[in-house]
């Protein structure tokens, strides 16, 4: 059962799942394909951005974005607009969230644009948490984990699709595994109610006033 206490944070909240495909890893790369989906997975936003540096060659590799692709689509600044209204002010829940959230920063820094302001949140972390995995999973080993299909791995919407589908696996064990541990609490509450007088253990409290460690305490401190 995947429980995760870090699911609570945001599940049962409206939030969006957001994906990014990128020139690269480092400092200087730049969003080219940016996703994002509703709680509901409903598509608020897909499109690819045509960067302004080469992608490197391993991104290009795992994300098999080609030249051409990027070479049609809107620049970063086109594209601004309508992430920033799909995202601002709101619940963001990123696969390996840091990454996705500096990316979308050093690429507005790159255009001299505002930073977006949102409340992210990361499901890696939740299914790490969930799973008792300390290694970083990769979103595909997640899915499998969570028997969700695994379906256009390293496109930015494939992968906002299956997170989506991983949240709602964790947020539903995880509200069963409450309901669980509610329950249990019901029925010690009830057991302890239904005792006879006799059964239930006396439990003597001190008064502090009437002594303590320091000596008597004054009667001016009853006030």
């Amino acid at each position: 059962m995947l429980h995760s206490p870090i699911i609570f944070r945001f599940y049962g909240r409206p939030f969006v799942v957001l994906d990014t495909e990128t020139t690269g890893f480092r400092s200087d790369d730049e969003v080219v394909q940016v996703s994002v989906v509703s709680h509901s997975g409903d598509v608020w936003l897909n499109t690819y951005v045509r960067p302004t540096k080469q992608m490197d060659a391993k991104a290009a590799e795992v994300n098999g974005i080609s030249e051409d692709v990027l070479r049609c689509a809107p620049v970063f600044s086109e594209v601004f607009p309508e992430i920033r209204k799909a995202v601002e002010g709101r619940v963001v829940v990123a696969y390996n969230a840091s990454f996705d959230s500096r990316m979308l920063q050093q690429t507005c820094t790159r255009y001299n644009l505002p930073v977006i302001k949102s409340e992210w949140a990361c499901a890696m972390l939740a299914f790490c948490e969930a799973s008792g995995n300390s290694k970083w999973a990769k979103l595909s080993e997640a899915c499998e984990t969570a028997g969700i299909e695994v379906v256009n791995a390293h496109d930015a919407l494939g992968d906002v699709n299956m997170t989506l589908g991983l949240i709602h696996a964790m947020g539903a064990a995880s509200s069963n595994a409450y309901i669980q541990s509610s329950v249990a609490e019901q029925e010690i509450s009830r057991e302890i109610i239904s005792r006879r007088p006799e059964e239930t253990p006396e439990v003597r409290f001190r008064d502090p006033f009437q002594s303590s460690r320091f000596g008597v305490i004054s009667d001016s401190y009853r006030r």
